[in-house]
């Protein structure tokens, strides 16, 4: 092409990215639970697979969300240090909504009281 130099690499038919290859070694071996239904009610799965966690779709074809649960992506800050030592600063954001009022949280007049008393 006239922009050769601009154009993607392009895989072999049936080569699959690491990341789908992830994804689907996680549907195939990894365990399953049932997870928070999606915005449209329909029924989301919960992966667990060599220390990731998927979300994905009712078909669980198509990943929602994922996460690490050990840490090896992060930079772990001993709980001790002090903000001088590492630079650090926390920021909170506190869901402040009309529902955030309701009275369901044992203990507590609202669940924003909840939230801040933790």
């Amino acid at each position: 092409s006239r922009h050769a130099s601009m154009d993607l690499p392009r895989r072999a038919p049936g080569v699959v990215s690491s990341e789908k290859q992830e994804l689907l070694d996680a549907v195939r071996f990894g365990r399953k639970e049932p997870a928070n239904p999606g915005e449209d009610g329909r029924q989301r799965w919960k992966f667990t697979h060599r220390a990731v966690v998927y979300i994905v779709n009712h078909s669980m074809s198509q990943e929602i969300v994922s996460w690490r649960i050990d840490g090896t992506d992060e930079n772990i800050i001993p709980a001790m240090a002090s903000d001088a030592e590492t630079g650090t600063h926390v920021v909170l954001v506190v869901d402040a909504s009309g529902s955030m009022r309701k009275d369901d949280v044992s203990g507590y007049p609202s669940r924003t009281s909840a939230v801040y008393d933790c």
